[in-house]
């Protein structure tokens, strides 16, 4: 029986002598390569997770940042439970091979599948959990489950659920703050003759000093720490694993991570208009950032709040359970020869391997390379702002909108333009057409970030009545031709149109997007908070093509055989549009005349694809390589 027993036990318990601490155990020379074994293979197989991680932590840290920590918290868990891991008996346990298997099946399909980042790092969780369940067996996963599990709060979450979770959420939190500063204005009227309020209209939160002053504050840009609910409920997550005794009271804890982050953010917005009346500028800039970090502190205070309650409102006794003796063994080299270690190590590094190989045989790029218009003197791109204030029809009316820079860290890009252009009426009998032209660029990016009126005009407080099916746009394509040397996977499919001045001669040719005959919108109806209607419809051009969808952008922008991605959201706005077609014909009419400038403001994509464009285009290198030696 002692013998099985021992031909039974775990990759970390073979004929070895009971450890008597962890760091004996970890320290062990055996112990050491088998860790650093399965960690190569682990980091190799799961390194553009990590990375792109990184990249998302590093970008946005005040949404983000706090996945930096998130494992060290892990750590402390595993090590603050050491006793019960070294009381934890080891064992090979082979049902622990099925999630390993399904995560790293999983990863590969949503890293080159669906590309999502999320589920991605969902797989790497589960194969991670498959590993210590297969190696190490029940006993130990209980200790380690819940470090382990912890780690999601480290992954960032889809821009989708975030929109989904957070709109909502910044609307309370703005109306909080306005409701906090009438109050804390009312208190101020006791002692003072003059008092301060705000009210709210839309977007804007307008705040009124005591002399009278009407100071402005952008509610979008002071909310955005609403997206902060995630590091909120990381705090909550580990405030309840590090202090809480019983699975109620954590689960208590975790469900008033939300209230808590709305009620400090609340407090957030009220402190930003209450600094605003001495200094306009506390409500924007760095002051701005450090009061979006500074709450977490308070919040962390609160937590323990809750924390010290809850645990009031139990009168149990901490049973002192006695100290077990450590059964956990130290690992030997005749381990390192026992199947289970032997085939998760060849399943991870042979997954690892082959990964990659897929990647370099099918020639992907997960990794997208950020691409601008051409300059040249050829093809003279633009920027957005750079488009013709005049047509031979339309002409821009006041000046292009200007947005805080707040408001452009959360639109995440500077090459974007919102303006109006106007029609003048054809007769007494006609009315002029106005038409709000808003277009963003984006490149370099890791995914895509759908800014699209379905949630900024709901944030900003309007109603969304209705969304249509892609309401088709009518051009005049008369003066259209197929490129000439398109490349062949281009050929046929790709037209030019002439650039004209304000005078309708032609300046130059541009590519339009593949399906530009076939061009369609994304067309809803909003009703504001006075009552009136707008209706505003969208589309996107991405790596050449078009799409009404942040899906279909994905499919685009992110071809995993494509070296550069692009995308550029194009919106029409009109108050005076009655329908769907009618926005469509109005967007139409202003496209006819400024389709091509907008083609300016991205890049040729027949010429990225032939590899012309940039100079330091990968294609034109492979293409090189591949011309025959005359």
């Amino acid at each position: 029986m002692t013998t099985t027993a021992t031909s039974m036990s775990g990759v970390g318990g073979l004929n070895g002598a009971c450890a008597r601490t962890l760091r004996e155990v970890l320290t062990r020379p055996p112990m050491i390569v088998c860790v650093s074994v399965l960690g190569v293979g682990f980091l190799a197989f799961f390194h553009e997770f990590f990375a792109r991680q990184a990249k998302f932590s590093i970008e946005r840290p005040q949404d983000w940042g706090h996945s930096f920590l998130v494992p060290l918290i892990s750590g402390y868990l595993l090590w603050r439970d050491r006793e019960t891991l070294m009381s934890s008996r080891a064992r090979v346990f082979w049902p622990g091979l099925m999630p390993l298997v399904l995560g790293l099946v999983c990863y590969p399909f949503m890293l080159l599948g669906i590309k999502n980042h999320m589920f991605a790092g969902a797989s790497m969780i589960l194969a991670l959990f498959g590993i210590v369940l297969l190696l190490a067996g029940p006993s130990v996963m209980r200790a380690a489950f819940l470090p382990i599990a912890y780690l999601a709060f480290g992954v960032t979450i889809s821009e989708q659920v975030m929109i989904a979770l957070t709109t909502k959420l910044q609307s309370v939190a703005a109306s909080g703050g306005v409701l906090t500063i009438n109050i804390l204005g009312q208190v101020y009227d006791v002692f003072a003759t003059n008092t301060f309020f705000a009210e709210r209209s839309g977007q804007t939160m307008t705040v009124v000093t005591p002399a009278g002053t009407q100071i402005p504050l952008e509610i979008a840009a002071a909310c955005a720490g609403m997206r902060m609910v995630v590091a909120f409920a990381a705090l909550a997550g580990a405030v309840a694993l590090i202090q809480c005794r019983h699975w109620w009271q954590r689960t208590a804890l975790l469900l008033l991570a939300i209230p808590v982050a709305v009620f400090m953010n609340v407090l957030r917005v009220a402190a930003l208009g209450l600094l605003s009346m001495n200094n306009a500028n506390f409500a924007a800039g760095d002051v701005h950032m450090m009061i979006g970090t500074v709450i977490l502190i308070p919040g962390l205070g609160l937590f323990m709040l809750i924390v010290w309650m809850l645990n009031r409102a139990v009168t149990d006794e901490v049973e002192k359970k006695a100290a077990r003796p450590p059964v956990l063994e130290a690992m030997t080299w005749r381990s390192m020869r026992r199947p289970a270690f032997v085939l998760t190590s060849a399943i991870m590094l042979g997954a690892a391997i082959g990964l990659q190989a897929i990647v370099s045989v099918g020639g992907f790029y997960m990794t997208k390379k950020a691409i601008q218009p051409d300059t040249s003197e050829g093809r003279r791109g633009i920027l957005l702002q750079g488009l013709p204030v005049e047509t031979l029809s339309w002409k821009r009316e006041g000046s292009d909108s200007v947005m805080t820079k707040e408001n452009l860290e959360e639109l995440g890009t500077s090459n974007q333009v919102s303006r109006w252009y106007v029609k003048p009426a054809a007769s007494k009998e006609d009315k002029p057409i106005a038409v709000e032209l808003h277009g963003a660029y984006y490149t370099g990016m890791i995914d895509t970030v759908p800014h699209v009126p379905e949630r900024c005009m709901v944030g900003a407080g309007w109603e969304l009545k209705k969304t249509w099916p892609d309401v088709k746009v009518p051009l005049k394509m008369e003066r259209w031709r197929p490129v000439k040397d398109a490349p062949a996977e281009l050929a046929g499919k790709v037209m030019e149109a002439p650039v004209l001045n304000k005078w309708g001669a032609v300046e130059r040719w541009v590519a339009m997007p593949i399906g530009a005959e076939d061009l369609r919108l994304r067309v809803s109806e909003f009703v504001g908070p006075k009552g009136q209607t707008l209706f505003s419809g969208y589309v996107f051009i991405a790596n050449g093509g078009l799409s009404t969808t942040a899906e279909g952008v994905r499919l685009l922008a992110f071809n995993l055989t494509d070296d550069y991605a692009y995308y550029m959201k194009v919106q029409f706005n009109s108050a005076r549009a009655a329908s769907p077609e009618e926005l469509a014909a109005q967007a139409g009419m202003l496209l006819d005349e400024l389709f091509p400038d907008l083609m300016r403001c991205v890049p040729d994509w027949t010429k990225v694809v032939s590899g012309e464009y940039p100079s330091d285009n990968p294609r034109r290198a492979r293409t090189s390589a591949a011309a025959p030696v005359k």
